[in-house]
């Protein structure tokens, strides 16, 4: 969810909004003069946003996505189940400490 409140409110109560913010995972979009300005968002997503955009910036994971994307469209693909079962089968003899 999102809110929107002006920069005067915002300086007169950006405590509580951080706290709001980080709890609620919500955006708070800051306007000034009813123009947005800014917005504030948890430090979690922030590093998730820019961890999506180094991911989206790497040329080799782009095309290992396209390709992954491909061989689902045409039925190459794994369902979760699958997945699971090779994991659990590739792990077994995985010692745990």
């Amino acid at each position: 969810m999102s809110s929107t409140i002006p920069l005067t409110e915002a300086r007169n109560t950006l405590p509580k909004i951080i706290k709001d913010v980080k709890k609620t995972m919500d955006r708070v979009t800051i306007t000034k003069k009813g123009k947005p300005c800014a917005v504030l968002i948890s430090f979690d997503e922030y590093e998730s946003i820019i961890d999506t955009i180094e991911i989206l910036s790497n040329p080799k994971t782009m095309a290992s996505l396209r390709r992954a994307k491909k061989q689902m469209t045409v039925g190459k693909g794994k369902t979760l189940e699958q997945i699971e079962k090779e994991f659990a089968s590739q792990n077994k003899n995985v010692l745990t400490v």
